[in-house]
């Protein structure tokens, strides 16, 4: 017996006496075996295929509106596109000519970008194995190690000295700049009046954000690995153990050494006591405190991304803390790049930030090629790893409990994919759902600069308005906690059908249906 199941659907052009009534059913073969989920969003309605059905018919359909389809996968595994569900037919919808008939496997380019982001050396976090319950902190040594260095003092600095950041060398460095949080060091090599100016603003430009970043993300540590029993680190405060105490310190000299792209880093190596032989070589070149390294050339160039970079690289250490010392979690890149770049996004001062927007942009084009993970095979996916964490990231902040919810996420005992759904109070499943849906409807706002529709960025003769939607027969892998959008075409009946293979990952893969 075919069964109807009739839903109410308000559109905001309506008169009230026009309210259209969506009939809905779907079919495997000749058979009714499932009604799908009805859900409307303002004036988008949605309706999620059941794993069993092949086909769906929906009546009283209004002209003219835009059919999509977005299909998101919940596993950390890739479903393969010769495996994930796809249409194979339509009714009652008119394609896009260039749409009818083609599988578009490459549909989608974006521009490739020399700019090379902000980064943290994580492997070294893997050297952490300290038992909580015997963590101390030592505090009987009346001796402070702290130095009181003022403007032009000198301090000798571990930095790289090949280009590919595999070979270290003690420099000669000089106190440049001096803030309440923060010390600004030259190393000497580099020294330019330019470089003398720029670390002057990036002092100032630290203590502006220092708190404002710890109230949202938590506080970095003023405490570092010590004493080594064969167990377990014992921590000390470092004002007995830095000569720079707990002042985060900013070092200007050419990381990589010339024109590598690099803006900054944080290094977790700077955390532990040097030259110990009972972990990673990297240890011998610990400069023993809080350090920041951002290239010369950058600095000289653009300030203002520099101080940008600042917060990107204040808060990796602040994630070593909250995640890493406290918790014991060691997060993936993707979400290390995604709390990063949101602090980043709250930092900024002006919504005309290039390096931001590129993502939006790159995100909008590429978002297929990658979920939420760090694809390093290439540097147009490792540029794509952040613009999809990034975007993902700054609509969650856009659309949940804002602040709050950057703070849960940034200090709860979780990383990666659970820090988020703890914090959200959502599976991963709904969170792809209600992104991927956002991704193809135009009613988004412009809060914390998060708008795919409305990315100004002009590059190379790339113009962006929104995500890129495939064809509606395109066959496309679907990345972990990645998504696909598909727009098939405008309704040019009041019934339209979709037709589809059969599904082979239920328990991963999803199919919604928009219209709006």
């Amino acid at each position: 017996m075919n069964m109807r199941t009739v839903l109410l659907f308000t559109r905001h052009f309506f008169v009230l006496l026009a309210i259209p009534l969506y009939s809905v059913s779907c079919k495997e073969i000749n058979r009714t075996v499932a009604y799908t989920t009805f859900e409307k969003r303002g004036n988008v309605c949605i309706f999620e295929l059941p794993d069993e059905a092949l086909s769906l018919t929906i009546e009283n359909v209004p002209l003219d509106t835009t059919v999509y389809i977005t299909k998101t996968n919940e596993s950390p595994n890739v479903i393969p596109k010769d495996r994930a569900q796809y249409l194979t037919a339509v009714q009652g919808i008119t394609l896009n000519a260039k749409q009818n008939n083609r599988v578009a496997e490459t549909f989608l380019t974006a521009p490739s970008s020399d700019f090379t982001p902000p980064k943290t050396f994580t492997k070294y976090e893997k050297v952490v194995n300290f038992d909580k319950k015997a963590e101390r902190t030592e505090r009987k040594t009346k001796k402070l190690a702290e130095k009181d260095y003022c403007i032009g003092s000198q301090k000798d600095i571990y930095v790289d000295v090949n280009s590919e950041m595999s070979i270290y060398k003690k420099k000669s460095a000089h106190l440049a700049a001096q803030g309440i949080h923060c010390s600004v060091w030259i190393i000497d090599d580099y020294n330019t009046e330019q470089l003398q100016k720029s670390a002057s603003i990036l002092a100032k430009a630290f203590d502006s954000m220092y708190q404002t970043i710890r109230s949202f993300f938590g506080n970095e540590s003023d405490e570092m690995f010590c004493s080594y029993n064969g167990r377990y680190f014992e921590m000390k405060h470092m004002k007995y153990v830095s000569s720079t105490g707990t002042k985060v310190n900013i070092v200007l000299y050419d990381i990589g050494m010339k024109n590598n792209g690099l803006v900054g880093y944080f290094s977790s190596k700077d955390y532990f006591p040097q030259g110990k032989d009972y972990a990673s070589e990297m240890l011998t070149y610990s400069n023993e405190g809080k350090y920041i390294y951002i290239d010369s050339q950058w600095a000289e160039a653009d300030a203002n991304i520099c101080c940008s970079t600042l917060a990107h690289e204040f808060q990796h250490m602040i994630q070593y803390n909250q995640k890493t010392i406290i918790h014991g979690q060691i997060p993936n890149d993707s979400f290390n790049e995604m709390m990063a770049l949101l602090c980043e996004n709250m930092m900024q001062q002006t919504p005309e930030n290039n390096n931001l927007n590129s993502r939006l942009a790159l995100f909008n084009t590429g978002y297929a090629d990658c979920g939420l993970e760090y694809r390093g095979e290439s540097h147009y996916h490792a540029m794509l790893s952040y613009a999809v964490a990034y975007t993902f990231g700054a609509w969650l902040l856009n659309t949940c409990q804002k602040g709050s919810l950057i703070h849960n996420m940034a200090t709860n005992p979780y990383s990666d994919i659970k820090a988020i759904t703890h914090a959200t109070g959502k599976n991963i499943a709904t969170l792809l759902k209600e992104f991927s849906i956002d991704c193809v409807c135009k009613s988004q706002t412009n809060a914390y600069m998060w708008n795919v529709h409305k990315t100004e960025y002009d590059t190379k003769g790339y113009k962006y308005d929104g995500p890129s939607c495939y064809p509606y027969n395109a066959h496309h892998d679907i990345r972990p906690y990645g998504i696909v959008l598909i727009k098939i075409g405008k309704a040019e009946d009041t019934t339209i059908s979709l037709k589809f293979n059969r599904k082979e990952f239920p328990q991963k893969e999803h199919t919604y249906i928009v219209i709006e």
